[in-house]
């Protein structure tokens, strides 16, 4: 069903790639786990034996996700001056 909807639409855009049911079940693991879904419901959805092993497959595939973090991370931090300094994101010890 799916190779048959591709070749057609292939006839009319000869530059659409070979595209597979896999192909589709690993796009929508990978966009599921890059827009911050469970984990645990990304296993599921898949039927993997374990997280890790959903993890292990499908949550490298975005380089840009430690940008994400790092920018999440540090917009949690409070914003302090520091004694003659410019402002910046400190977590000063207790």
């Amino acid at each position: 069903m799916v190779r048959e909807a591709v070749r057609r639409a292939q006839e009319f855009v000869p530059s659409i790639p070979r595209l597979t049911p896999h192909d589709l079940r690993h796009t929508a693991a990978s966009l599921a786990i890059s827009s911050g879904a469970n984990v645990k419901a990304v296993q599921r959805m898949l039927g993997h034996a374990s997280a890790a092993m959903t993890l292990d497959t499908y949550a490298d595939l975005f380089d840009d996700d430690l940008d994400a973090v790092a920018t999440r991370l540090n917009d949690q931090m409070p914003l302090v001056a520091l004694p003659a300094g410019p402002q910046t994101r400190y977590a000063r010890p207790q």
